[in-house]
């Protein structure tokens, strides 16, 4: 996915918008005017220069991978108060729901049976709800199908 969508994505899955200093009136990566617009993320994930139609290889580089991990953007988003996984974990919903709800939010399809149990039985063994639950919305955030497929 190309990087502006690609953030886009991330903070429509979260519910927390992309903040962009220079340019308040851009509420979505792809809204911004021009590729001069200063954001790590975007570099990262190699933003198009705007010189061919086509510019982009479809591999994962490690300055991505890393920027995923250790990088302050999805991990904000991932476990800031106001957003949507707060927003499950507040509401009452069981973690089988929330797990649901993530794969929705994310991939657009359920777990299938192997995941949920696999994931259910992680999640109902961890200490911290709220952390197991950032760290799986995480993952599936930085899974393969998530990244090339949607």
């Amino acid at each position: 996915m190309p990087a502006e969508v690609y953030m886009d994505a991330v903070s429509q899955v979260t519910n927390i918008p992309a903040v962009f200093k220079d340019w308040p009136e851009a509420r979505r990566a792809t809204q911004l005017p021009d590729n001069r617009y200063g954001s790590y993320f975007l570099d990262v994930f190699e933003r198009s220069n705007r010189l061919v139609i086509c510019d982009r290889e479809e591999n994962v580089t490690i300055s991505q991978a890393l920027h995923f991990i250790n990088g302050p953007d999805a991990a904000a988003k991932v476990a800031n108060p106001d957003g949507r996984l707060a927003q499950w974990l507040g509401s009452g919903m069981t973690d089988s729901q929330v797990l649901e709800e993530i794969f929705l939010a994310t991939l657009a399809r359920r777990p299938d049976s192997r995941e949920k149990d696999r994931l259910l039985t992680r999640i109902g063994s961890a200490a911290n709800r709220k952390e197991v639950f950032e760290d799986v919305l995480w993952a599936v955030l930085s899974s393969k199908e998530f990244v090339f497929n949607h």
